[in-house]
């Protein structure tokens, strides 16, 4: 037969394949052929393999055509790095009847008979994988009743109890609420209004980072070790008994009338107290020991101090007090209603105009916290509502407090000030910028007197709470008073104290 004879056909006779290519036919030279149709087989299996030689294009790029390795490594596919087809371009082809649309590239080792090719899923399932993510790092919540928000997305959600918080999400806790989470050898509990974030430790567990507020750190075992950043400064806390406690808390200072938005115009006030035991404090290199009953307190950069404590603050007891039986009563509320809320901001703005002021000052502080500081600016802000106005002067503290704890911040509070009241954006941040004597004895305190007389109630409401920190004075003033007429009588006070250079700080 002419087309099995090697020297008469070229597909068989390397010499006479003008290609130059070797194509070995396992089917024609290997199999039995004694018989008229096994010929017709063979000889149409070699057809078909040469066609498929001949035919399949040579993709661009493709590992094989440039004379690199087209195969995967097991580390590549364990990473599930894109590497093109999975199946390697060297593997070999079992019989004819394989894919046509392989690439016969080169001859393939020879194999022994039994020999079995694994598939890709036990390779990888037989390859030890060192790439494979440990299971992540995660807090549980174990405190029922409070409000611990975690931003997700861009978008603030309420945890409870037994929910898991991951590391490096952002989350606060709402004003009067205490939320206890559970961490690998520790709890933490975070006493609000605190802003904090979980962080990986280096021992492969969890630590803190306190952005502003206070933390209680504890655990039920011996000399246990944690990991706790205030602000920029990492410390490594060791607490010496299962019955000690380290109350931490991160504050931020600002002198009045110097620019908020400048970083270095804020200043961190840091403060470590050692409870029912001593703590060891690790930073920079350098270990202290805080006794038990002590507070350790750096201001800034300046040289840290050591001094006992009298008793603890009230803020350490874990159990909420409940004197104060309108905020108790507030945060009862306040979680009730949030139940059926579509999210977390949006029930937290419906109660803005909720009919008990006590609730919708609750509200509007904890959206403070998420940072959500709009809603005390505009027409409809918690300045321009007359049933606030027994609750003003702690929505400036907090406000002020927002602007102090960092460039960032106060830039956020002066944006949320143009997007509601534009008009008076310049007046408004000003007076959250505060004054020195300097500037009150150069004019700014007739300033204050203008707006203490403007139309804008938010206005007045900024100017009267300056003025009454700096004189320590109030002469009865309503801020809330619309009527120009009615507003007279205080304003004739606050003028006669101005001529005599009286709106100054006190010495």
């Amino acid at each position: 037969n002419p087309e099995l004879n090697p020297e008469l056909n070229p597909e068989l006779n390397p010499e006479l394949n003008p290609r130059g290519e070797f194509v070995k036919n396992d089917a024609v030279l290997d199999g039995p052929n004694e018989t008229g149709s096994g010929q017709r087989e063979a000889d149409d299996e070699s057809a078909e393999v040469t066609a498929a030689e001949v035919e399949q294009p040579v993709l661009a790029g493709d590992g094989v055509a440039d004379g690199s390795d087209g195969s995967v490594n097991n580390s590549e596919m364990n990473r599930g790095d894109a590497v093109g087809d999975s199946t390697s371009h060297t593997m070999p082809v079992k019989d004819a009847d394989s894919d046509s649309s392989a690439v016969i590239a080169t001859t393939p080792a020879p194999q022994p008979p039994d020999a079995v090719n694994p598939s890709a899923e036990e390779m990888e399932q037989e390859s030890p994988d060192d790439n494979v993510n440990p299971s992540p790092r995660i807090a549980k919540v174990i405190s029922d009743g409070t409000l611990l928000a975690v931003e997700i997305d861009g978008q603030w959600q309420r945890f409870g109890k037994d929910a898991e918080v991951a590391v490096q999400q952002p989350l606060v806790v709402a004003p009067g609420f205490h939320a206890k989470l559970v961490i690998p050898d520790a709890e933490l509990t975070l006493v609000g209004p605190s802003s904090a974030m979980l962080l990986p430790d280096e021992a492969g567990g969890l630590g803190v980072r306190i952005t502003s507020g206070r933390v209680l750190v504890s655990s039920k075992n011996p000399e246990v070790s944690v990991d706790v950043q205030l602000g920029e400064e990492k410390y490594r806390l060791q607490l010496a008994t299962p019955e000690t406690v380290a109350a931490i808390q991160l504050d931020h200072i600002r002198e009045s009338g110097v620019d908020p938005l400048l970083a270095r115009n804020h200043v961190a006030v840091r403060h470590l107290i050692a409870l029912n035991g001593s703590v060891t404090a690790e930073m920079g290199g350098l270990s202290i020991m805080i006794e038990s009953d002590h507070q350790w307190t750096q201001v800034g950069r300046s040289e840290p101090t050591s001094e006992p404590i009298d008793a603890e603050p009230d803020w350490a007891n874990e159990v909420v007090a409940d004197s104060d039986v309108l905020a108790t009563k507030a945060r009862e509320i306040l979680l009730e209603m949030l139940g059926d809320a579509p999210s977390l901001e949006i029930g937290l703005r419906e109660l803005l105009g909720y009919r008990r002021s006590e609730v919708a000052d609750l509200a509007a502080r904890t959206l403070l916290v998420m940072g959500k500081s709009d809603v005390y600016f505009g027409g409809a802000g918690v300045f321009s509502d007359p049933k606030q106005r027994a609750y003003w002067p702690q929505h400036y503290d907090a406000l002020l407090s927002r602007v102090n704890s960092g460039a960032d911040s106060a830039s956020e509070v002066q944006q949320a000030i143009r997007k509601m009241d534009a008009a008076a954006e310049m007046q408004l941040f000003r007076m959250l910028t505060g004054y020195t004597d300097a500037q009150l004895s150069e004019g700014s305190d007739l300033q204050l007197l203008e707006n203490l007389d403007s139309a804008d109630m938010s206005v007045r409401v900024l100017a009267f709470e300056n003025l009454r920190r700096i004189t320590g004075v109030t002469f009865n003033y309503r801020a809330e008073q619309d009527s120009q007429a009615r507003r007279e009588q205080y304003m004739k006070k606050w003028r006669v104290r101005q001529r005599k250079g009286e709106i100054r700080w006190p010495k």
